[in-house]
Order: C-alpha cells, then sequence, then structure tokens
C-alpha cells in the first residue's frame, strides 16, 4: 500500500510503501516519527489525539472527523498531511 505524505517542515512530499494492505493514520504517523527523531506528533498524554502543536489531515480532512480518528484505516493512494500548527501571539 502507498500512502503520500506531505508537510511544511523538511520532509516535504515523499511515498510511504506499506507491506500490510491494512494501514491506520497511526501507522503512519508511528513510521514517520521513526523518519524524524523526536517529532512527538501524537500526545505522550493521550496516545488518542495528536499534540496541540500539529495539523494532521487526511485527503484535506482533519484526522479529528475521521469515523476512528488515528485508528481509522487508510486506502491505497490516500494522502496524509501534517503540519506544524502555525501559533499566534500578540
Amino acid at each position: 500500500m502507498k500512502i503520500t505524505l506531505k508537510s511544511n517542515f523538511d520532509i516535504g512530499v515523499f511515498e510511504m510503501e506499506f507491506p500490510q494492505s491494512q494501514v491506520t493514520l497511526r501507522d503512519v504517523i508511528q513510521k514517520l516519527s521513526q523518519r524524524q527523531q523526536g517529532l512527538g506528533v501524537i500526545k505522550e498524554s493521550n496516545p488518542m489525539e495528536i499534540d496541540a502543536g500539529f495539523d494532521v489531515r487526511v485527503n484535506g480532512r482533519d484526522y479529528v472527523f475521521l469515523p476512528q480518528r488515528l485508528d481509522s484505516l487508510l486506502k491505497d493512494g490516500d494522502q496524509v498531511e501534517v503540519s506544524v500548527s502555525a501559533l499566534g501571539g500578540g
């Protein structure tokens, strides 16, 4: 299975390949975290949620609207976007 991963940090856009036919959003994020040491996208205090410093979308849709959030199954060719959130200040 191939998933396209996009980001607004140093990885840019690339394809990830998975040998298994069933891949979850969590699988993709964990593989990204292995590739980018120290990248804590999933909250340590609540492994069911994304850290507030990141935005995660699947095919343009925020992950919170997916049926099983991080444990939602992806399809071959899906596009996952992981971005560092823009922080405001004043």
